[in-house]
């Protein structure tokens, strides 16, 4: 559904700037403007990352490093993608995102101390879950589908199904004790990973 509206709407945008050289001079400004602002604010945000966070390294939190390796591997990534520590003030969270071509992963603190105080099967959820945005390719599909993100209803549906989704991920990548606390027990993606690289059919 959300591909099927966010088509409709770039159909009609197209359509729209064939019938009229004004509205398209207009609408390629806005679309012009709208991606400078975005690539701006992003921008600030990955410069914040790089200045006040610390980067997951062999030296730094090598214990995490080695698990996102691992992870990396094990999903089939080229290369594991830059995982930064951020003090959070007390926010619970962890994102993936990417800027220029690149995927990064941010722990926020608050969120591993409390994964870490649950053991390391935790700490091995969080970060799977994250990997598994990236693998998935979650952050680009979301721009392309930006129109069905702006709806309620259809963008809330798909973040879910992104959200469990990652879950499954984050259980098979630690499937002993990673699901503690969560409400349900997803099936194995990772069988499908290596067998229908580089998608896995039927999911977000």
């Amino acid at each position: 559904m959300s591909v099927l509206f966010s088509v409709g709407v770039y159909t009609w945008l197209v359509a729209t700037m064939l019938k009229s050289r004004e509205t398209a001079g207009v609408l390629i400004f806005y679309v012009i403007l709208l991606t400078l602002i975005y690539l701006l604010v992003h921008g600030l945000f990955i410069g914040h990352l790089r200045g006040n966070g610390i980067r997951v390294s062999p030296t730094q939190f090598p214990e995490l490093n080695a698990m996102a390796n691992a992870h990396a591997r094990q999903l089939g990534m080229d290369e594991t993608p830059a995982i930064f520590v951020l003090q959070s003030g007390g926010v619970l969270n962890a994102l993936a995102t990417r800027f220029l071509e690149r995927n990064f992963v941010v722990l926020y603190s608050q969120v591993l101390a409390l994964a870490t105080q649950r053991g390391e099967s935790a700490v091995s959820f969080v970060l799977g879950h994250e990997l598994g945005h990236i693998q998935r390719k979650h952050l680009t599909k979301r721009m392309l589908l930006y129109p069905a993100m702006a709806i309620p209803f259809l963008g809330s549906a798909y973040s879910r199904g992104c959200e469990y989704t990652c879950d499954a991920f984050g259980n098979a990548l630690q499937p002993t004790e990673g699901s503690t606390g969560y409400w349900f027990s997803p099936p194995d993606p990772i069988s499908t990973v290596r067998s229908t690289r580089p998608s896995s059919a039927g999911r977000p």
